[in-house]
Protein backbone atom coordinates (compact mmCIF):
# COMPACT_ATOMS: atom_id res chain seq x y z
CA UNK A 1 0.00 0.00 0.00
CA UNK A 2 2.77 2.67 0.52
CA UNK A 3 4.41 2.25 -2.63
CA UNK A 4 1.02 2.98 -4.31
CA UNK A 5 0.31 5.61 -2.12
CA UNK A 6 4.26 7.05 -2.88
CA UNK A 7 3.41 6.41 -6.61
CA UNK A 8 0.25 8.81 -6.73
CA UNK A 9 2.16 11.25 -4.68
CA UNK A 10 5.17 11.56 -7.48
CA UNK A 11 2.95 11.77 -10.09
CA UNK A 12 0.79 14.73 -8.61
CA UNK A 13 4.54 15.94 -7.87
CA UNK A 14 5.25 15.83 -11.74
CA UNK A 15 1.87 16.90 -12.76
CA UNK A 16 2.53 20.21 -10.54
CA UNK A 17 6.14 20.67 -11.75
CA UNK A 18 4.81 20.76 -14.99
CA UNK A 19 2.44 23.47 -14.44
CA UNK A 20 5.26 25.56 -12.32
CA UNK A 21 7.45 24.49 -15.20
CA UNK A 22 5.19 27.09 -17.81
CA UNK A 23 4.53 23.30 -20.06
CA UNK A 24 0.57 23.02 -18.34
CA UNK A 25 -2.27 25.33 -17.46
CA UNK A 26 -3.22 25.74 -13.75
CA UNK A 27 -6.83 25.46 -14.95
CA UNK A 28 -5.46 21.56 -16.10
CA UNK A 29 -4.60 20.53 -12.01
CA UNK A 30 -6.38 18.33 -9.76
CA UNK A 31 -7.42 19.73 -6.13
CA UNK A 32 -3.87 17.35 -4.92
CA UNK A 33 -1.95 18.60 -7.75
CA UNK A 34 -2.75 22.03 -7.09
CA UNK A 35 -1.92 22.34 -3.38
CA UNK A 36 1.13 20.71 -4.21
CA UNK A 37 1.76 23.48 -7.24
CA UNK A 38 0.56 26.08 -4.07
CA UNK A 39 2.55 25.10 -1.10
CA UNK A 40 6.00 23.13 -2.21
CA UNK A 41 9.15 24.69 -4.32
CA UNK A 42 10.75 23.60 -7.42
CA UNK A 43 13.08 21.88 -5.71
CA UNK A 44 10.81 20.33 -3.42
CA UNK A 45 8.40 19.06 -6.23
CA UNK A 46 11.71 18.13 -8.32
CA UNK A 47 12.30 15.72 -5.12
CA UNK A 48 9.19 14.31 -5.11
CA UNK A 49 8.85 13.50 -8.83
CA UNK A 50 10.04 10.78 -10.83
CA UNK A 51 13.34 11.19 -12.11
CA UNK A 52 12.34 10.35 -15.35
CA UNK A 53 9.68 13.14 -15.43
CA UNK A 54 12.28 15.52 -13.97
CA UNK A 55 14.81 15.07 -17.11
CA UNK A 56 11.98 14.91 -19.97
CA UNK A 57 10.79 18.18 -18.42
CA UNK A 58 14.42 19.39 -18.52
CA UNK A 59 14.90 18.36 -21.58
CA UNK A 60 11.57 19.89 -23.33
CA UNK A 61 12.40 23.31 -21.59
Amino acid sequence: MARVRGEYVAEHAGVALAARRGLMTLRALSSRSRAMYDTLTLAELEEMAPPDVVELQRAVR
